[in-house]
């Protein structure tokens, strides 16, 4: 019976806006044109703290920067910042810039990824050559690798270390 009344239930959000609405809630507008909305906030159950620290929790830690922030039906925080506070892209400076492409695992967990290599067209003899000209010697000394459409790696090794303060015992 609960199987076919979640069911139907999503059926109904998929056909239905109205149905989605009353189940899912509707996003909620917070700040707008850089006023906050108490009164929505106060209907919504959402305290201006929640607001602060999910704008801090996204590197936002100044409200005047933001222009639209909108409270999702999941409770997360989407914002707009204002045109001033936005951060200059090269784009916006008019450089050209080359594309960049996703990084392919190559290396995970000390183990040769054996398809993503023959995937960007290389062999082991390449990857071990790569990995000891940043200092290992092994597959296995190596925790991750990745390589990006210019053939750039980062590699990370498991011999990375946080070094403690040791405390005076008296």
């Amino acid at each position: 019976m609960w199987t076919l009344l979640v069911l139907l239930s999503q059926w109904g959000t998929l056909k239905g806006r109205t149905l989605a609405k009353y189940i899912d809630g509707e996003p909620a507008i917070v700040i707008l044109k850089g006023k906050i909305m108490e009164s929505t906030m106060r209907k919504m159950r959402y305290r201006t703290n929640d607001l602060l620290q999910q704008l801090r929790l996204k590197g936002v830690f100044d409200i005047n920067e933001i222009e639209y922030a909108i409270l999702e039906t999941d409770g997360q925080l989407s914002f707009l910042k204002k045109s001033e506070a936005q951060p200059v892209t090269q784009k916006h400076i008019g450089l050209l810039t080359s594309y960049k492409g996703v990084s392919t695992e190559v290396i995970y967990d000390g183990k040769v990824i054996e398809e993503n290599l023959k995937y960007i067209n290389k062999d082991e003899n390449w990857l071990l050559n790569q990995i000891r000209s940043h200092g290992f010697g092994a597959f296995e000394e190596v925790f991750l690798a990745l390589v990006d459409e210019s053939n750039k790696m980062f590699i990370d090794g498991y011999r990375d270390s946080i070094k403690k303060k040791q405390k005076d015992v008296e």
